[in-house]
């Protein structure tokens, strides 16, 4: 049996290259980009006004001496229409918020901050040059860099890079996988079972899973306990994804036949069996650059096998770092780990006095579709190893 931190190695080692493409911008929520954004333009483009309020010329109001100011409106600023004359001695433009400011002018005066009259404006002196003006470049100047190659985009990247008319952006492809389940005994959710029949709930799983690293179902298939159904479903995946998952079908009984299959189509053993608790017969196997990951049938082992070793592979190809979501949380009663083997233990996390606090479910066989429905994450503990009570230990959250 290989170890859980061998089993990271490996996979690390057989990572697929990503690969790039170009999405619409509306289409890239989530997406991660595969090159940096260089800025096209200053931002602002040119100065524009922070206030409703009238730009006036500096100049005019240090000259004078008195104390209130009388200003001559000769035209108006406003968004996407700017003032295109020539301001002269005490004059002022009207402008409003966004607004490109005169090119002689270098003061904007709040609106609040005047008495307007028919075609005049009176003010008092106390204003400063340059008051309430944005200027061109103050945000960010052309070629300066704004987004790193590797950012995930959200709604407020997607404003950003509309605001400077990026109409598509270059990103890493989302993984092309597909799910192939195993059993006789498997029919689908949606079905009436009979009481020797399963619901198939590892495809629909599989399927939201997979979504929720990044990766895209690109086929799901059905192999009942059959060696050659099993060879052929397996073959024609191949043609249709980089990452083939398979559940069921990969321990050692006489009806198991993903293992062979796999080998006989060329697939190139990279591990099988882990010394783990639950999913001790993962397998893992490469054919040129495709990956086959085959995770046992029962429920709770496939769950916790894809999210510990598939889901940050995925998450990789699809530009994000190969990683889990972990906090730090304080253990409510002691947590053993009896077996001889390392054991991932499902949790709920409660929140006492503002303190994350670690509970294990009481529930933890591999069957148990609930001890996964009810957990908020699992922990990782070594054989024999001992959590003591308010003891602060690392949560793998789901």
């Amino acid at each position: 049996m290989i170890s859980v931190e061998n089993t990271i190695r490996l996979i690390k080692e057989n990572i697929p290259q990503r690969e790039i493409e170009f999405v619409d911008l509306m289409d890239s929520l989530k997406r991660v980009l595969a090159e940096e954004i260089i800025s096209p333009a200053n931002s602002p483009s040119v100065n524009n006004s922070a206030m409703d309020g009238f730009a006036v010329r500096w100049h005019d109001l240090e000259k004078s001496s008195d104390e209130t100011l009388r200003f001559s409106i000769i035209g108006e600023s406003r968004a996407g229409y700017p003032f295109n004359g020539k301001m002269t001695a005490d004059s002022a433009i009207r402008i409003s918020t966004g607004a490109v400011v005169p090119l002689d002018a270098d003061c904007v005066i709040p609106i609040e901050k005047c008495r307007v009259e028919n075609n005049y404006i009176e003010t008092q002196k106390n204003h400063k040059k340059n008051q309430h003006i944005r200027f061109a470049g103050e945000e960010f100047k052309k070629g300066q860099k704004l987004l790193d190659c590797g950012t995930q985009i959200g709604s407020a990247q997607i404003a950003l890079l509309a605001s400077l008319g990026f109409g598509s952006i270059k990103v890493y492809k989302k993984p092309l996988v597909s799910i192939i389940t195993t059993g006789s005994e498997l029919i689908p959710f949606s079905e009436k079972a009979e009481i020797y029949q399963l619901h198939d709930s590892n495809t629909p799983m599989l399927i939201s899973a997979i979504a929720e690293a990044g990766g895209s179902v690109a086929k799901t298939f059905h192999a009942e306990d059959d060696f050659e159904q099993t060879k052929k479903v397996i073959e024609y995946a191949t043609k249709k994804s980089q990452v083939i998952i398979t559940s069921g079908g990969v321990s050692v009984g006489i009806h198991d036949h993903v293992r062979d299959a796999a080998l006989e189509l060329g697939f190139t053993e990279l591990f099988w069996k882990v010394n783990q608790k639950p999913g001790k017969p993962m397998f893992m196997g490469k054919k040129d650059s495709l990956l086959l990951f085959a995770l046992p049938g029962n429920p709770v082992s496939a769950f916790m096998c894809f999210k510990h070793y598939v889901r940050p592979l995925l998450q990789n190809i699809f530009g994000l770092p190969f990683d889990w979501p972990v906090i730090k949380a304080s253990a409510k009663t002691e947590i053993k780990n009896k077996s001889n083997r390392k054991q991932f233990i499902r949790i709920r996390l409660l929140e006492v006095d503002g303190e994350k606090i670690v509970e294990p479910l009481h529930l933890q066989g591999s069957h148990m579709p609930s001890s996964i429905a009810h957990a908020d994450g699992y922990l990782m503990l070594f054989e024999g190893q001992e959590i003591k009570a308010n003891t602060i230990t690392t949560v793998y959250l789901f």
